[in-house]
């Protein structure tokens, strides 16, 4: 390469090095101070990378070690620690031919040689916050995808490497997420880990706009795995890592049944870990709608008309008027400027529409739901229930933050929660009552909007009574309405007929339903069967028992 400074420089340095008396030190060797500085690596990584650049031939592992070793007669260990370093912080890549390890420069680090300017040089380690962030990604695992990575065995380079040490870092130490680790992780046990963690949940946010999911990043260290189990109940299942504890980073999904957590910056730790972005780089990264709670989207609801009896829409009037937005700033207003827990207990006989009418409200005032299966949350493992129940409400307020909404938190068919609770006489009992407890402070003290569906008309806790703002009986519907959502499923039967079979089945609403998809199946099987026969067939079989005091309902 002529007229190469760079390139000369590194010659004279090699051959420095090969003339070198006996006993002469790394530190003696002219250049080599200045040299490395500029490539921002430790005198014998300079050595090294000087080696591979310049020696006209590929490398192995132990060809590199000898020659280094025998010219500045170090160990051949500490050698191979260097190169395993080197290797993490893609300086180098290796790439196995037969049965040997060629080493040789990353692309950028020989382009930069070749370009013969010092000023590419010195910009390969980057300064600031997001080059710092984009040049860690394949120093601290989650699982990153990196460019020229496919000649290189990364497991050949898995050996912890201290990253406050790096000169990423080195440079970099007047950006404030590099102070809070040094003031927060420098003296912990498993530091690694924990430096890992954090810089994973930054590059996730700023780089992928995406949280970490810590099954992931546990895959991709090289940790066992009851050591990385270890950490994270240690650590996050109990909110006692310091970003989370400090509100600067929360879980937003996963935690209960197997799920895998979730983890991302708060808004507070966008805007105090990544001060030296601008306002508008803040905003947006704190704005990102990266919607992590499990829910329901109200554009995915289809629209259903629903018929109820008159004093049952008079029921509901108060509470449609009391969701809409501008009315529950009045109350906000009202009481003191807290919106406080707008709750409503839908009650009585399956198959009346009790699901279904919270679903329309949602879509009606385009609020997401969280639906809560009661069942699921409970465990057979002592305190996991406690946790799930309390996870309950912890995801709803980070949907409620991530979808800027006030979503409605639903227990649809949660009769095992709202029957009355019982004097303990078994641990089943006791977690049973434990789980209500929780279920009744968290409804107390939400802020939001709480929407619960059960088939009891009796032996419902009175504790859950008053928790409830509203409370609404779904009775038996009555014939002129069962008419009414005939006439609304066959608009081609006529009123008579619609009656007629209202008197003679005496059939819920979502009876009624059933009727209606298995008539399309029978018109589809049956064409030349006419529509009112087919119907009069079909709901003859809904009711496993024709009684007419039997109870309705699927």
């Amino acid at each position: 390469m002529e007229n190469n400074i760079i390139y000369e420089t590194l010659t004279n340095i090699v051959e420095r090095i090969k003339l070198a008396p006996e006993n002469t030190t790394i530190e003696q060797i002219n250049d080599l101070n200045e040299v490395a500085d500029r490539f921002k690596l430790s005198l014998y990584e300079m050595v090294i990378v000087a080696f591979i650049a310049i020696e006209d031939k590929e490398f192995n592992t132990e060809e590199i070690i000898d020659l280094i070793q025998s010219k500045i007669g170090i160990k051949s260990l500490f050698i191979k620690r260097l190169i395993r370093k080197l290797g993490k912080r893609n300086i180098i890549e290796r790439e196995r031919f037969s049965d040997k390890m060629s080493i040789a420069l990353n692309e950028t680090y020989l382009s930069a040689i070749e370009s013969g300017d010092w000023k590419v040089v010195e910009e390969l380690v980057p300064y600031g916050l997001y080059p710092f962030l984009r040049s860690i990604r394949h120093l601290i695992g989650g699982g990153f995808s990196y460019g020229h990575r496919m000649a290189m065995h990364f497991d050949e380079f898995s050996d912890s490497i201290d990253l406050l040490k790096t000169s990423s870092v080195s440079i970099n130490q007047h950006l404030v997420c590099v102070k809070y680790v040094q003031k927060t992780f420098s003296h912990s046990s498993d530091q690694s880990l924990h430096i890992s963690l954090f810089f994973n949940v930054l590059v996730k946010k700023v780089i992928y706009d995406s949280v970490v999911e810590i099954d992931e990043w546990m895959e991709n260290t090289d940790r066992g795995t009851f050591e990385m189990r270890e950490f994270i109940n240690k650590h996050i299942k109990t909110n006692s890592w310091p970003p989370l504890k400090q509100g600067l980073v929360e879980i937003v999904g996963g935690g209960r049944m197997g799920e895998s957590i979730s983890i991302e910056l708060t808004t507070r730790g966008v805007y105090e870990l990544l001060s030296e972005f601008d306002d508008d780089k803040k905003k947006t990264l704190a704005d990102a709608g990266f919607i992590t709670v499990p829910h329901i989207d109200p554009k995915d609801i289809k629209a259903q008309q629903l018929i109820f009896p008159d004093s049952l829409n008079r029921q509901f009037e108060p509470l449609r008027r009391a969701m809409d937005p501008h009315i529950q700033k009045l109350i906000s207003e009202a009481m003191g400027g807290k919106n406080g827990v707008l709750s409503a207990l839908f009650y009585g006989l399956p198959g009346t529409g009790k699901t279904e009418f919270c679903y329309q409200m949602a879509r009606e005032y385009d609020l997401p739901i969280m639906n809560i299966d009661v069942a699921a949350i409970q465990s057979k493992w002592v305190g996991d229930s406690e946790k799930n129940a309390r996870m309950v409400f912890s995801n709803y307020k980070k949907l409620c933050r991530q979808t800027k909404k006030r979503a409605i938190l639903l227990f649809n068919e949660a009769d095992a929660l709202f029957s009355r609770r019982v004097d303990a006489k078994s641990s089943v009992d006791q977690m049973n009552n434990s789980l209500k407890n929780i279920f009744l402070e968290g409804i107390e003290e939400l802020d939001g909007i709480v929407f619960a569906t059960t088939n009891l008309t009796s032996n419902l806790d009175a504790a859950f009574e008053r928790r409830f703002l509203f409370k609404i009986k779904f009775d038996k519907t009555d014939l002129e309405t069962q008419s009414r959502i005939w006439k609304l499923y066959f608009p081609d039967l006529d009123s008579e007929q619609c009656l007629e079979f209202a008197r003679k089945y005496n059939l819920s609403p979502g009876q009624i339903t059933n009727v209606r998809k298995k008539q399309i199946i029978e018109t589809i099987l049956y064409p030349d069967q006419g529509l009112f026969d087919t119907v009069n067939h079909v709901a003859s079989f809904e009711k496993l028992n024709n009684d007419e005091n039997a109870k309705v309902g699927f």
